[in-house]
């Protein structure tokens, strides 16, 4: 499944975070500070779950046994399939902060790549204001609904590849929004702060290096706040 939908959540809030690249603790204590119910609440990903951060061994965890937890492929996991499947040297995984993966056995390493193979390509949520999509890196396509024939294609791989690893929209400042849907929320970008251009909105907040998570809530596309607060 390239494209995995869900309809709205009606009892509670589905969130969206950036990429957490093994830092499953600091991402954890932040859903706490939010108030995040599992029981009616869910929690979408940007990607890149794993390498960098000292806990991406965490990932086959929350990956199995949180089904509130949904996440898309990111170039990192695309990067330990690769490496698994003999097409990526394990050297440029390591420099790239796979050493985590490339120094387990094939039988370790064979536990996550079944995982990491099939987490969708593209995520998308319905809100009460419409479709908000979800993608690693950005859409490769000028209208949402063409994401599907696009996978299809003669040419599918290159398109997945550009929702893994392009970053053409955010460095040449595209505003052009996608045609429908309401927003595209991506990661693979560190940035300081979130970030909107046209109806991409950039929220890796590279908690990786200083545990700054962006955590948007889907239905006002903006970050999330504690339950405890007055509004």
């Amino acid at each position: 499944m390239l494209i995995q939908s869900f309809t709205r959540n009606t009892r509670g809030r589905d969130l969206i975070v950036g990429d957490v690249h093994g830092c499953f603790s600091a991402l954890q204590a932040h859903l706490d500070v939010l108030g995040f119910d599992p029981e009616v609440e869910r929690l979408f990903c940007t990607g890149d779950l794993v390498d960098r951060g000292a806990e991406s061994d965490l990932a086959k965890e929350w990956l199995s046994n949180k089904p509130w937890f949904y996440t898309v492929r990111g170039n990192h996991e695309a990067m330990c399939i690769d490496v698994f499947d003999g097409e990526m040297e394990p050297s440029v995984h390591a420099w790239n902060g796979g050493d985590w993966f490339v120094g387990m056995t094939r039988t370790e390493q064979a536990e996550f790549v079944a995982l990491f193979r099939n987490l969708p390509i593209a995520l998308e949520l319905e809100t009460s204001s419409g479709t908000v999509g979800i993608v690693h890196a950005e859409c490769p396509v000028a209208d949402w609904n063409d994401l599907p024939i696009a996978f299809e294609h003669e040419n599918a791989d290159a398109y997945i590849a550009a929702c893994l690893w392009s970053r053409s929209r955010y460095d040449s400042k595209c505003v052009r929004p996608v045609e429908n849907v309401r927003a595209v929320v991506v990661g693979h970008y560190s940035l300081d702060r979130w970030t909107t251009l046209g109806n991409h909105l950039y929220i890796d907040t590279g908690a990786v290096y200083d545990g700054r998570f962006t955590v948007l809530d889907a239905e006002t596309l903006r970050p999330a706040r504690s339950k405890a607060w007055v509004y």
